[in-house]
Parts: structure tokens; sequence; C-alpha cells
């Protein structure tokens, strides 16, 4: 029997064969002790295709995630050195820090004015900005490069004239983050591995 490459094959005392391909690219067959070597091979040509199109979508999540060097994490979009303290607590100093002082900045520099600021810790949102003016912004950002965080920061800045998703809201955008579409693709791309 020719088993392809990244194959895994395990044989259990299971009633029906399963496979599972998981973020490694691996394809692992969980096989009944009673199946043949050519049933091992029907199944796996069988299922080829199913196969091909799972390690599709890994190879395609492997491509868009970001890639450090060992000992390494990632700060401001860049390689930085580990610290040797709690990563997330260290994560979180930085984010209040850099994120306050860039949001005042910014703010100032094109004359817009929020009430508080608060560093969140959410699974879904970037940013936010609630009717009294109070802006959140999500503490993964500081992994981010310095132009996405700016652009998540303008675009919450902007909510505080305009609340709403309108014409007006991304006009205004524009005016002051020319660029802010290729930012939000950076974030729509590469997001998911600042989690």
């Amino acid at each position: 029997m020719t088993i392809p490459q990244g194959y895994i094959i395990e044989r259990k005392p299971v009633r029906h064969a399963r496979i599972n391909v998981n973020e490694k690219q691996e394809v692992k067959l969980i096989i009944p002790n009673s199946f043949s070597d050519d049933e091992i091979e029907r199944l796996i040509e069988q299922k080829a295709n199913w196969i091909k199109e799972k390690l599709a979508v890994f190879q395609e999540e492997e491509m868009l995630s970001i890639h450090i060097p060992p000992a390494n994490i990632l700060y401001l979009g860049e390689p930085h050195p580990k610290p040797k303290n709690n990563l997330e607590k260290w994560y979180r100093k930085e984010a209040k820090n850099y994120l306050s002082k860039r949001i005042d900045f910014l703010a100032k520099k094109h004359n817009f004015k929020f009430n508080k600021l608060f560093i969140r810790d959410s699974f879904n949102k970037w940013g936010n900005c609630s009717k009294d003016k109070n802006i959140s912004l999500n503490w993964r950002l500081i992994k981010a490069p310095v132009e996405v965080i700016d652009y998540v920061i303008l675009h919450e800045l902007c909510h505080t004239v305009i609340l709403k998703h309108s014409h007006a809201f991304w006009l205004k955008l524009s005016t002051i983050s020319p660029t802010y579409d290729e930012q939000a693709n950076w974030l729509k791309k590469y997001g998911k591995s600042l989690f």
C-alpha cells in the first residue's frame, strides 16, 4: 500500500472510517481494524477532492499569517524580542501607553474631540465609538503596523462627528486617511494573526 506524504493512518476499534485534515496540513485517517489495504486506498481515492479542498484552505490561511522569527513577538507590525514577563500583560501595558498617546496626537492634529479612551479585550471589534464620544480600542492593535493603528483610530475619531457609516462618514475618513482602504484590507487579510 502506498500512502501519500503527510498522511497518517491509525487503526482503531471503530465502526466507520474518519478523515481529519489539520492546520499542519496533515491528513489523519482513523480506520477500522477490519479495513484492508485496498479499502484504505479506495477511501483515499474517493475522498481525494475533499482532502485537496481542505488542504487548500489551510495553505491559504498559512499564506495570510504573519511569520516572525522564533523568540520574537509582533509589535507595531515588526518582530520584537519576547519580553521575559507575562506576554499579554506586557502587550496590554504597551497598548495603553502607545494608543493613549497616539489618539491624543491624531485627535489634536485633525481637530477631533473625544471623551474617554478605553482599552478593551474584544474578539470581534478593533474599535468602537459610543454616542457619548467614548472610544474603545482593542489592545491587540499594538501588534499591527503603525499605519493600520492610525487607520482604526481615525476611523473611530470620525465617528465622534458622524456616528453612522454614511457616505459623509467615508468621505470624511478619506480626506484624513487617503489610503484607509489599504489598511482595512490589511486587517481583513492578517487580522486573525493578531489573536
